[in-house]
């Protein structure tokens, strides 16, 4: 369970640290800000990306949850919190990336996020992750 806990710990570190280069306007992978906005938030139009403080606070999200799966598989990254501290905050975690991999595959969802090639990406690649993510962190738990 080592290994596992560390691959989700590496993805969530990986998202985390792209979410503050967005919220500190460093437009990577692609370059143009409206087309990573197409890419990664997928709003029609113009829309550009989300402004740096809600980017940060997906990464601090992302940082915690990253944080909380450490704690989980037992390598005390937050020191010693209590058990059901770290169990709660590992359900929360595994229900909201569940709920995000779950809701792509809505009529709403794709109402209100439109733009190509953020649906493609988000069937395909985003939300699988999530729903991996939320497994993941699930059978650590359960573990």
């Amino acid at each position: 369970m080592s290994i596992f806990a560390g691959v989700i710990i590496t993805i969530l570190a990986v998202l985390s640290a792209m979410h503050v280069l967005w919220g500190l306007g460093i437009w990577w992978p692609v370059r143009d800000e409206a087309r990573l906005a197409r890419t990664v938030v997928g709003q029609a139009g113009d829309a550009g990306m989300p402004p740096g403080p809600a980017c940060f606070a997906v990464a601090s999200a992302l940082g915690a949850a990253a944080l909380l799966t450490g704690q989980i598989a037992g390598w005390h990254l937050l020191g010693f919190l209590p058990g059901w501290v770290v169990t709660i905050g590992g359900w929360i975690v595994v229900a909201v990336f569940l709920f995000r991999g779950a809701i792509t595959y809505t009529a709403p969802w794709h109402r209100l996020l439109p733009a190509e090639p953020f649906r493609t990406f988000d069937r395909l690649a985003y939300a699988p992750l999530c729903l991996g993510l939320g497994g993941g962190v699930a059978a650590l738990l359960l573990a």
